[in-house]
């Protein structure tokens, strides 16, 4: 984690002007980049992603978008999620595990019960900090809504990042009219 200052990141490595390289990142957008943001499905595992091999290669941070899309009930402290963690303290760069981000739009499986998602990013981060001290734990809420934003909140204790997610539909739909939660409704394959 950087004393100060930002680590700018990418997702852009599915972008065929890329083609799955991230050194050609640089090259393709004219500036470099210290990390690569990766999404993983619950059930799936960090080695499964190629972007986690990417990272290593690169020698970058990785940023783990880890998406519990069977819902929160479905999150158990049982051998797949040690071994999930495990592979994460193998890794050879920092990781930001985001589990369950934008959990306060109605658009996640993972919505609607902020007790349980607590519950639940508690756990997570209470293994992580006992096996894998390379991962830093991220909390990352959708910029909207945002009456019930604070209500997500685990707690200092196991939040050592906070982030936000915010998306500019106007540029990836080309309609300043359309609704925001249109580009996220199939958020469960993303």
């Amino acid at each position: 984690e950087p004393a100060n200052g930002a680590i700018i990141g990418t997702s852009i490595l599915r972008d065929p002007a890329v083609n799955g390289d991230f050194n050609r990142a640089e090259q393709v957008y004219g500036r470099s980049f210290s990390g690569i943001l990766a999404y993983v499905l619950w059930g799936d595992l960090p080695s499964a992603v190629p972007e986690v091999a990417e990272a290593e290669k690169a020698g970058v941070a990785l940023q783990l978008a880890w998406q519990p899309n069977q819902g929160l009930q479905a999150v158990q402290d049982n051998q797949y999620m040690h071994q999930f963690i495990q592979e994460l303290s193998e890794l050879s760069v920092p990781v930001f595990l985001r589990f369950g981000g934008e959990m306060n739009g109605d658009w996640t499986p993972w919505s609607g019960n902020p007790e349980l998602y607590k519950e639940k990013f508690r756990l997570i981060a209470s293994l992580v900090r006992q096996q894998a001290p390379n991962v830093a734990m991220v909390w990352a809420p959708n910029y909207v809504p945002e009456d019930n934003i604070d209500t997500f909140y685990p707690g200092d204790q196991w939040v050592d990042w906070v982030g936000i997610n915010a998306y500019s539909d106007y540029y990836f739909r080309g309609d300043p009219n359309s609704d925001i939660h249109a580009t996220t409704q199939n958020y469960q394959g993303a």
